[in-house]
This record gives structure tokens, sequence and C-alpha cells, in this order.
């Protein structure tokens, strides 16, 4: 026999191998695609559990039970008379058994068997004992009745040889309700009809779980040394396994591994357990299993079908080189597999279709197709004939295999991969954008559009749907219909979620947003964008295949919109160490958001994560202007000011901008007690404000520092208008109204102008009389009172 293969470690998922590549099609043929259930294994019957897995438990098998009578014994009765039939009790209903999601109960545990029974000899049944000869049944009835239960138990044997499963059963229920049955025959009795019971519903064992579990149960609990257990154990190990029981069934399994640790059943738990992982999709752990299978029981009949579980899952894994060997091992072992188990030729051609063999793989394909033109894939088969004739360069070849298909199968899933292929004129399972364009400009009646929104809506549940619904999106975008390639590419988001082509998907969705926006920024429809963007989150989950423009125009629109923090999640990502154009503009746009939202710590924050970059002359005014302003607003004049100053001595700053800046100077030099410069920065600012309409706050504070500076220049006549101008930005019940009004009584007094003084502080003293300027300006006018009369003494002596 050929060698086999050395086997790989577990196998890896494969990363960078272009033959390993997921595909959106065609999908695998129905050999891969199904379970290893079809094969038939040349073993002694019931049929594996599992929905007709390859392989089979070993039981006892139909075989004559003997009794301790000898066959020699002549007959009773007279001889050629034929026996009396024997009495048929009516059928008792199907034992009762605990649920599959139940523990069970002690009586039926798993470790029940392996015990030593409650009472009679060992090897014997505890419930019941044999039956001896007595007075009320003499030795030749009793040997009478044992023969007829032997004939009958033949007899059930034997229709289950032939697959007459519901004859053997009945006859099998009757006979387990006699008590004329010796221990041996109930023992063969009660194991051979669960494993009838079994067989009948091997195709959907969890449909009738309670009535098989509770068989073998009943059968496992009457003999506790029963050679009949290990094959009873793997049974219900598998059912428990296959109703996901996995307690339980790693409870049966591990009991027979311990206590029959040679028995020849012992590898089907491997292979039980990769059939559980690979109907689960956990091809990794699958593969493992088999490959325990083999490794640890190189020499176990079930050695084959384990290596085809494993080249089964190493193809769902993409690692087509590690299947093709398993593969080859196979056939060159067992060349003779395929008659056997003739999905085995599809499967071999798929992997050498992967891995590039065309011409092998076409071999493979032809041969399965030839076998039986009408079996099940022939469809999918068909198609892969075609697309290997693609490979080949054979265009006229693989038209016909394509419009045959389509003729043959016009609604199965290869008939309508080949209809797509015939408007595609090509082979594109994983396709970009570039691939379908250059498809698309080929000239096909009709186009592709009505296949693939065929496939779409009639056949959702198809392998091939996914690629259809991705393709409808490409053919949109292609038209330039923008709107609905987004919403196509949507869709498939939708439907197919997690697939492997919806990075696909999102490429097409990226492309399509990019095409829209552009336009729409510049009629400023910040709305439409943004409604855009929230209404298809495939553009949230591919953002960083969107054009750098088409995030920033996102985050423009949000902030247009008002909502700023969706703005900044959006623009921030682009500010990294490294300057790039729309890590610039993304700059501008956060900080003119932190800007309004008074966000100056995180200002400073995202300035200094770009000191090293580079500006034009405007991009760093503006930046100096945010620090300023940051700086300036968290207290830290002494970094603020010289940037103030610098920016209110460049004419080229914006005036807006300047205006604040000269104010921030004025505030400076009045901080320095410099009252002319003061008073030119003053002047400057407010001019300036009011002329941009800026921050009335900051007007009226520019007035009171020109109050204060004129004053002090002895500009008096100036200091009182800007008084005047500043009282009129006041309320007149306030302390700043009254305030200003006490100051301009001053300013009055150092005029010379005493009625004005006097008056202003007698208008005060009257109408504030019990505030604290009201109260000043009486003790004011009251100490001036008191100077006058004294100059008044001093002059009258």
């Amino acid at each position: 026999a050929p060698t086999a293969p050395p086997l790989a470690a577990p196998p890896q998922t494969p990363s960078g191998d272009t033959s390993g590549r997921t595909s959106g099609l065609p999908p695998l043929p129905p050999g891969l695609e199904s379970r290893e259930g079809e094969l038939k294994a040349r073993v002694t019957p019931p049929s594996p559990p599992i929905a007709a897995a390859p392989v089979a438990p070993v039981f006892s098998g139909p075989q004559a039970v003997r009794s301790k009578v000898s066959r020699d014994a002549p007959p009773p009765g007279t001889p050629g008379e034929p026996l009396p039939p024997p009495t048929v009790p009516a059928a008792a209903p199907e034992p009762a058994a605990p649920s599959p999601s139940a523990p069970v109960p002690e009586q039926a545990a798993p470790a029940a068997p392996v015990g030593s029974p409650a009472s009679g000899e060992p090897g014997q049944p505890a419930t019941e004992p044999a039956t001896e000869p007595t007075e009320e049944e003499p030795p030749l009835e009793q040997a009478q009745a044992e023969s007829e239960n032997d004939g009958m138990l033949m007899a059930a044997q034997a229709k289950r040889l032939v697959g007459e499963n519901e004859e053997a059963l009945a006859m099998l229920t009757v006979l387990k309700e006699r008590n004329t049955l010796t221990p041996e025959q109930r023992e063969e009795t009660l194991y051979a009809r669960a494993e009838t019971l079994y067989d009948i519903n091997k195709k959907d064992p969890l449909a009738h779980f309670d009535a098989i579990q509770g068989a073998f149960q009943e059968a496992l609990n009457y003999n506790a040394k029963s050679s009949h257990i290990p094959g009873a154990l793997l049974v219900l190990g598998m059912l428990n396994l296959k109703a996901g029981n996995i307690p339980e069934a790693t409870a049966y399994f591990s009991i027979l591994r311990k206590r029959y640790p040679n028995d020849e059943n012992i590898p089907l738990i491997h292979f039980y357990w990769g059939e559980h992982y690979f109907e689960k999709g956990d091809y990794q752990k699958a593969a493992k299993e088999y490959q325990e299978l083999i490794q640890r029981y190189p020499e176990s009949r079930y050695v084959r079908e384990a290596s085809m579980g494993m080249a089964k899952s190493l193809v769902r894994l993409g690692q087509y080189k590690e299947a093709w060997q398993i593969a080859d091992y196979i056939e060159k072992r067992w060349p003779r597999y395929y008659t056997e188990f003739p999905p085995l030729l599809r499967i071999n051609g798929e992997i050498t279709y992967r891995l590039g063999d065309f011409k092998k793989s076409k071999d493979y394909y032809l041969t399965s197709y030839n076998i039986d033109p009408n079996s099940e894939g022939s469809d999918l088969v068909l198609a892969r004939l075609g697309d290997i004739a693609s490979h080949l360069g054979k265009a006229r070849e693989a038209t016909e295999f394509y419009e045959l298909d389509v003729s043959r199968f016009p609604d199965k899933e290869g008939g309508l991969i080949s209809k797509m292929r015939l408007a595609e004129r090509g082979v594109y399972d994983d396709p970009s954008i570039s691939d379908m364009f250059s498809a698309f400009d080929k000239p096909v009646q009709g186009g592709p559009e009505a296949i693939y929104s065929q496939i779409v809506r009639d056949h959702p549940q198809s392998p091939l749907a996914p690629l259809a619904q991705l393709k409808l999106a490409m053919w949109q975008l292609y038209k330039d219909r923008h709107l609905q390639a987004l919403e196509s590419a949507t869709t498939f988001e939708k439907m197919f979620p997690n697939n492997p082509l919806s990075q696909r998907a999102g490429e097409v969705a990226a492309t399509a947003f990019d095409r829209m926006v552009e336009p729409m920024l510049r009629n400023q429809q910040y709305v439409q964008i943004a409604e855009l963007w929230r209404e298809h989150p495939l553009l949230e989950k591919h953002r960083s295949i969107i054009s750098d423009k088409g995030q920033l125009a996102a985050a423009l629109s949000f902030l247009r919109t008002g909502n700023p923090g969706e703005s900044l999640r959006l623009a921030l990502p682009f500010v990294q160490p490294t300057q790039t154009e729309p890590g610039v503009n993304a700059l501008l746009l956060a900080l003119h958001i932190y800007q309004e939202g008074s966000a100056w710590r995180e200002i400073l924050s995202l300035l200094d994560k770009v000191r090293d970059w580079k500006f034009t002359m405007d991009q760093r005014q503006r930046l100096e202007y945010s620090a300023a302003q940051a700086l300036e607003h968290l207290g830290d004049t002494a970094r603020s000011r010289p940037l103030w100053a610098r920016l209110a001595a460049d004419f080229s700053l914006p005036a807006p901008r300047r205006a604040i800046a000269m104010y921030y100077q004025a505030k400076e030099a009045k901080a320095k007690n410099d009252p002319e410069k003061t008073l030119v920065f003053a002047q400057e600012a407010m001019a300036l404000l009011r002329e941009n309409n800026l921050d009335q706050d900051k007007i009226v504070d520019c007035l009171n520092m020109l109050v204060d500076a004129a004053k002090s220049l002895g500009q008096y006549p100036q200091a009182l208008d800007y008084a005047e101008q500043y009282g009129k930005t006041l309320p007149e019940n306030g302390p700043d109204f009254a305030a200003n009004r006490f100051r301009m009584a001053a300013i009055y007094r150092e005029m010379g102008e005493t009625d004005k003084w006097r008056s202003t502080l007698e208008q005060m003293r009257d109408a504030m009389p019990n505030t604290l300027y009201g109260r000043m300006a009486a003790s004011e006018l009251s100490a001036r009172a008191l100077e006058d009369r004294a100059d008044a003494l001093t002059r009258s002596n």
C-alpha cells in the first residue's frame, strides 16, 4: 500500500497564499458542502450515526442467537408435525427516555452498564433470572419456546440485513415482551431493537432522540458486562453530541475510552468530534480531530473516512496544497474509493482547480459527470468545467459547457452561475471594481443586471446570492447610478453580514460616496451629505477606504448641521505626527470646533502634536491665534500676550482677528500702567470691533479702558466723551453705571466744572441713597461743603 503522506501540524489559517484566497464563486461542489454521510462503508450494520456518516460503530451484528438447548435435540411433538404457532402479545409502547437536554436518569446513566449486576451471576441480568425447567413449564416446552424465540430473532435479523427495518422492529418489539426469553436472547433482542430503531431514524435521529436513547439505555441496564456495551456507548455519545448535549456526549465517550481502551470503536470518537466541528464551521478543530484519528490509529478501518474528512476541512480552510497531499494519498491507497463515494472526484477536482492544475481538474470533473450526468451537483460540475475551459483559453468550449448547464439546470445553482458567466464573458469570483468594469465594457445584449437581480430575488439563500448582490452594486456604479450602488452595497451588508466579500461591498459604497460627495460639497449640500453618512452604516465600517476628501466632507457636513462631536470624531484621526494635506485641513477644522466650544486645553494639546509641521503664513496665523486664545482663557498671560503682540503687528491678519489681538494689547498696556499705549490700542481695537460687528463686551471694555487712559493723560473732554458712551451701554440700576457716573463727576472736578460735578453727585445721592456710590456721593458733597465753610471762615478772618 502507498505510504501515507506526512501529516501537517493542526492546520493554520492561510495568509498571503493566493491559491487559498476566499472567493465568492462558484461554491464548492456538493461533495464539499455535504458531510461524508453519503459514503457506504462496508461494516456491520447499523450504519453510522450523524446523518448517515460513512462509518458505523461495530455492534455484535445480526446473528443467530443460540440457546443453551442443543440444536441437535429432537423437536417436541410428533416428527413431521408443525410446531404450534407462538403466542404473539400486543406490541408494547416505545420505551420512555429522558429528553435530550435533561441529565440521564440514575438508572440509565452511562456508568450503570459497567458495574456489577445487582443480583445474579456475573454476566447475567439483574432484573430477570434465566428460565429454568419447572413443574409448570416442562423442559420440552421450554426448549420449544427457546427455539421459537431463536427463529423469530433470526428472522428479525434477516429483515435487518435486507433493509426491512420496520418489519424487523415490529418483530423485535413483540419478542421483547415475551417472558420465555433466555438471558442471552433478551440481551440480543434489546440491542437489536435499539440498533434497528436507530437505523430507521438515522437520517434525523434528533427527532426520535428519546426513543433511541431510551432503547439503548434499557439494553445497557440489562447486562452490565455485555459485549455490546462499547457500541452502545458510542451511539449514545454520538446522539448527545448531535443534540448539542456536549457534557453528556463527553461523559459517554470518556467511559468508552477508560473502560474499553482497546475497542475498535475508539477511533470513531475522534471521527464524530470531527464531524461535529465540521458541521459547526470550526474547520480548524475538525481537521485536528481527523488528524488525531489518522495518527493514533493508522491501522483503523476508519482512516480512509478520516482522511477524507481532513481533506474537506483543509479545503474549507483554503489550504489546498495540504488538502491535495491528503487527497492524493487517498487516491493512491484506495484507488477505487470513488466508486463508493463519487463526490470524491468533485472534491479532487476542486482542490486541483484551486491549485491551478486545470487539466487534472478537468479530468476529475469530466469523470464525475460521465459516471452519472444526473447526480446531485452535476449543475455545478458543468459550471466548473466551463470555468476550466475559460482558464485554458478555450472560450468556445467554455460557452458550450455554460449553455449546456443553463439548458439542463436553469434554476439550479450551477445553471445560475453559468448564466452569470455567459453575461460577463469571464470568471469573476472575487471581483474588484476594475475587473467588473472591464467585463461590463464587453458588449453583451441586455446586460447582466436582470440575472443578478433574479439570483438575489429568487435564491436569497444560495451561496451565489452574495456575489450576485455585489455585482449588482458594481453594475449600478458602472452605470453612474451612484445612490443605487450605495443602496445595493448597504443591502449586501444587511443580507450577508460577515461575508468574505464584505470588503468588496465596502469598496463599492466608498467609491459611490466619493463620486456623489464632490458635487454636493461644491453646492454646500451639507444636510444631504450628513444624511448619506448616517443612513448607510457601511460607510462608517469601511471609512478607511473612503477618500480623505470624502471623509473630511462628511466631517464638515456634520459641523455645519450642528453635530460638532461627530465632526471631530471623523477629523481627528487625520492629525498624526506626519504632516499631510488632509491632516492640515482636519487640524484647522478641529481647532475651529474647539474654539467654538471653548475647549482651550484641547487646543493646546492638539497644537502640541503638530509643533514640527510646516505651515503657510495664513495657517501659521490661525494656529497662533488659537494658541493665544487658549492661553489667555487659561490665565497664562505670560505666554499669550507676546503672541497677541505679534498678531496685532501683522497687518495681513484678517481684521476680526486683529481686532481681538489689539484688544489684548490694550489690556496688557493697561496692566503695565501705560496710558498712552492703552489709549492707542484700545482706540484701534474698538474701531475694528465695531467695524466687524464683533464682541460687544469687548467694545464696552475698550470704552472703559479709554476713559481711564484719557483721564490719566489729562484729556478730560475726550475722557468724558468716552465715559458718556460707556454709560449708554450700562443698565442704570447697575453698579457699573453708578461707578461710571462717579468717575465722570471726578473728571468734572478735575476740569474745574464744579457745577457739573455737584449736579452729578447730587443726582447720584438722591437717586440711589442706599447704594455704595450714593453714599459716596453724599459723603463727597458733605466733605466739599465743610471745605467751603472752612474757606469762608478763613477768608472772613
